[in-house]
């Protein structure tokens, strides 16, 4: 664009361009902080949308942006958005994705919609439409808020129930207990080839780390660890829920020190 100071009337532009450039990018980012140079510059004069299927080799809806840097003393400060897309005429045959055309009369209120900076409300489903706005009327900041993590938390015998079962094996080890009870505990051995047999029956898929967890004793152990750990905390704290969990922390450690002090589990829930 020619500044003023080179060209007395200064420069105007028209450029075409589809739905992305008017909100493409987050606050603060590139295609953001273009729009904002613009419009802080005073050089965005309309913004006119076009009828789809308007051109050959596309079907979405295009826009005009007119730019100027030398804008008349009416226009200084606003923007116009004139909506023509209701405006258009249909071709009679196609010609690629273009299927319509603006006739001449269509073109005429447009630029004189534009030129007159009407405010024009649509009537019905056809016509042109047109809306002034002031600059700052597009200004707008993106604040982060940061706030304290808030979580519910609370002991119930449903909750800690799950704790008997690792979270990758929960379902063959639901069906193995609900099968052999506390044997799995004393005897899993004896119980190892139907766990697997019912693994493979029902295409739970196991791989070979898997497998050797689910017919060991250690890991039914520890999930037995943890439940135990969390059934004293339970006794410890009751079922009171707490919507503040630094408090739920604090009652938590005290009954870890005093009651439970080898205690494996901080049990917690969000919501």
């Amino acid at each position: 664009m020619k500044s003023k100071e080179k060209s007395v009337t200064g420069s105007r532009i028209a450029s075409v361009h589809n739905g992305s450039s008017l909100f493409t990018g987050d606050a603060g980012g590139g295609e953001s902080n273009i729009r904002r140079y613009i419009i802080e510059n005073d050089w965005l004069e309309a913004i006119v949308q076009l009828p789809n299927n308007l051109f050959y080799n596309t079907g979405i809806t295009t826009y005009i942006w007119i730019l100027s840097n030398n804008k008349a003393p009416h226009r200084q400060g606003k923007v116009q958005l004139i909506d023509a897309g209701q405006l258009y005429r249909k071709l009679r045959k196609n010609l690629g994705n273009k299927n319509c055309e603006f006739a001449p009369e269509h073109i005429k209120e447009i630029v004189q919609v534009y030129t007159s900076l009407e405010a024009i409300e649509r009537q019905g489903d056809d016509g042109i439409a047109s809306q002034v706005f002031e600059n700052a009327d597009f200004g707008y900041y993106k604040v982060t808020i940061d706030r304290p993590k808030r979580l519910k938390a609370q002991f119930t015998e449903e909750r800690i129930a799950d704790l008997r079962f690792d979270k990758s094996l929960r379902e063959p080890m639901t069906w193995a207990y609900t099968e052999f009870g506390e044997e799995v505990y004393t005897n899993l051995a004896a119980h190892e080839k139907a766990i697997l047999d019912y693994c493979e029956k029902n295409d739970l898929s196991l791989n070979a780390k898997q497998a050797k967890a689910l017919t060991s004793k250690d890991t039914w152990q520890k999930q037995l660890d943890l439940l135990n750990n969390a059934t004293d905390l339970l006794a410890a704290m009751g079922t009171a829920e707490f919507s503040d969990f630094n408090i739920f922390k604090e009652k938590v450690d005290a009954a870890l020190k005093s009651k439970v002090p080898n205690c494996l589990l901080l049990k917690r829930t969000q919501s």
